[in-house]
């Protein structure tokens, strides 16, 4: 923790926003934004000396993150609607600035991890607060998911992010919590966590839940011990007896209508499942008819109406992306950008996550390295029926997630060892 003085505002104002991030990521408009924002402002301004102390491995990330753009603009210079792509092409821009942000944090914190764990243990009160609108008198309905958390911002962001920072803060306990007393309270918390995906009840929030947690525990096994076992068995038994034993709940409902919208033709609108389906068909027809740079950043809903006055489309909506990152990018930015996406944003991420945890000789470095893993699974995850590089809320939270588990690894503790990093 930096030292109290007025000196030293810098270090504070970075330590804080990382801090309040988890905290408003799931829930407050712009809660991952005015952090991420703050921290670009604070990098462009003090961080540059920072950049000669970055390790071969970082520079190649951000590098790769230039290329990703660089793959992104070349469609979106050959498409059409200039407006719609140049608001599409913010979101891409926003790798660009992650570097000043990543540096602010490599200068001032040591260890990011401390005030992000701080801030995971009030993540989700904090996304249960803005789940309800902070009118606390539905507090027991949603509890016991008689009631769907509508979301202070977005019910997909909520359930989404929500499912994130509760498997951090489920890896944190596993790592961190030795005494019962610390291991009970991070199973309340993390049983409050699962409940609030729950009750967002979004589909694929509900979807990343058994596979962050098969990440978590396969990653972590070694430090899963019998006092574990019974304190998170109980909170999992808890929830799926909650879930089974109420057939009317928000979790039964919401699959309930999936099933009915791939079964039912004439169930229509823009959440229907089976109107996914038909999105993703009309991308692989645009992918079919531009290969190598897809139709043009921005063109996808154009396209699609021309596909549609074609009778070439069995489309009942017309949207401005394909509600999936990947059949929206070999849509719109073809199989160069489609690549790029996959390894620059994902795949290095992943790689250097995974070669640190293989490596990783204290609990610190175990937690950034299993923190890099889970960001990129869990927005592999969220990206199966949301396109979500269209909104900036999921862009610089998938981006702030990176850039902290990252600067843990780099510095502090995590720095115990540089020359075993990924090259």
């Amino acid at each position: 923790m930096p030292e109290f003085s007025f000196r030293h505002w810098p270090a504070w104002s970075i330590w804080l926003a990382i801090f309040l991030f988890p905290v408003f990521a799931a829930g407050a408009k712009g809660g991952a934004s005015y952090p991420f924002a703050w921290l670009v402002l604070m990098g462009f301004v003090y961080g540059w000396r920072s950049w000669p102390d970055l390790a071969a491995w970082e520079r190649r990330l951000f590098a790769g993150f230039g290329m990703l753009f660089v793959a992104v603009l070349v469609s979106f210079l050959i498409g059409d609607d200039m407006r719609e792509g140049a608001r599409r092409m913010e979101k891409y821009a926003t790798f660009l600035f992650v570097l000043p942000a990543y540096l602010a944090v490599r200068r001032f914190v040591r260890e990011p991890g401390r005030p992000f764990l701080a801030g995971l243990l009030l993540a989700p009160l904090g996304a249960l607060g803005f789940g309800l609108g902070w009118d606390f008198s539905h507090v027991v309905a949603v509890m016991t998911l008689r009631e769907r958390l509508l979301g202070f911002y977005d019910t997909i962001i909520l359930g989404n992010i929500a499912g994130l920072m509760t498997m951090f803060l489920l890896a944190a306990v596993l790592l961190f919590a030795e005494r019962w007393r610390a291991l009970l309270g991070g199973g309340v918390l993390v049983l409050l966590g699962l409940l609030v995906v729950a009750a967002a009840a979004s589909r694929n929030g509900l979807l990343f839940i058994p596979i962050g947690m098969a990440v978590v525990f396969g990653l972590l096994y070694r430090h899963v011990n019998r006092r574990h076992g019974i304190v998170l068995a109980g909170a999992l038994l808890f929830l799926i007896g909650l879930v089974a034993m109420s057939p009317g709940n928000v979790v039964v409902a919401r699959v309930s209508a999936a099933i009915s919208h791939l079964t039912d033709d004439k169930a229509k609108g823009d959440f229907n499942v089976g109107s996914r389906f038909e999105m993703w068909r009309d991308s692989l027809t645009m992918w079919s008819e531009a290969p190598v740079f897809g139709v043009g950043v921005g063109d996808f809903e154009r396209e699609t109406e021309r596909l549609v006055a074609e009778g070439r489309s069995g489309s009942t909506v017309v949207f401005g992306h394909a509600h999936s990152i990947y059949f929206d990018a070999l849509a719109t930015t073809g199989t160069m950008g489609f690549a790029a996406m996959l390894w620059f944003a994902f795949g290095r991420p992943f790689r250097i996550g995974w070669s640190a945890w293989r490596s990783a000789a204290t609990p610190w470095q175990t937690f950034y390295a299993v923190g890099i893993m889970l960001s990129v699974v869990g927005f592999l995850v969220f990206g199966l029926t949301e396109a979500w590089f269209s909104r900036n809320p999921m862009v610089r939270t998938y981006l702030m997630c990176l850039l902290i588990m990252m600067a843990g690894l780099a510095g502090g503790q995590g720095a115990a060892d540089r020359s075993q990093r990924p090259a």
